[in-house]
């Protein structure tokens, strides 16, 4: 028994006695405990629980799978004056229009996407073709799709990031209308006088989001 008591005394004196520095930052502690009040401590947690969500990454509310398809353009016109008393008129074939394009538009009255999930596929409208006596096509309207602020884009096949809306009003084409055709009085030159020739219009864009 005396042994024992030896042994205890000599390890206990062994052991490293706490600095003054160490004291007093444990008693800044311990008085930091006592003096928190119940609303610092609901801040506190408050804090934690932000920084763990922006750890943990980005939590998607909601998700929706959209085909986008932009409109073609119009096809240019082959086309020659004809008139009376007038020889060689030369060609007036006008221009075909642009196709309608797809944009995504940020909306602040929105909190999901409850209005872009009523439709699966989201088109704009072709280009007219171009006509004669020089009458260019006009070009189709473009086609808006509301989303909410905090959209992310993103292509179905490569997820790669097209875009990301945050603000109202922002705006992102995510699918861009082709382009009119040119008729034969736009290749009429000095040594080409009559072309016989006009141009097809170009195919819209079409991918999935």
């Amino acid at each position: 028994m005396r042994r024992f008591l030896v042994i205890a005394a000599a390890a206990h004196s062994l052991a490293p006695t706490p600095s003054r520095s160490a004291r007093s930052v444990a008693r800044r502690s311990t008085l930091d405990r006592v003096s928190s009040t119940p609303s610092d401590r609901r801040q506190q947690r408050a804090a934690e629980n932000d920084q763990k969500t922006r750890q943990a990454g980005l939590n998607f509310w909601d998700e929706h799978r959209l085909e986008v398809q932009a409109g073609d353009g119009g096809d240019g016109c082959l086309s020659f004056r004809r008139e009376k008393f007038v020889a060689f008129g030369g060609p007036n074939g006008g221009n075909g229009g642009r196709g309608g394009s797809i944009v995504l538009v940020c909306d602040g009255n929105l909190n999901t996407l409850g209005v872009a999930r009523r439709r699966t596929a989201a088109r704009a409208p072709s280009g007219s073709h171009g006509k004669g006596s020089n009458k260019h096509a006009k070009a189709a309207a473009d086609a808006y799709v509301r989303v909410p602020p905090g959209t992310v884009v993103r292509e179905a096949g490569t997820n790669r990031v097209a875009g990301e809306l945050s603000l109202h009003g922002d705006a992102l084409l995510v699918a861009r209308g082709g382009r009119g055709g040119r008729g034969n009085a736009a290749f009429k030159t000095a040594r080409r006088t009559a072309p016989r020739l006009a141009e097809r219009g170009q195919f819209g864009a079409r991918r999935t989001l």
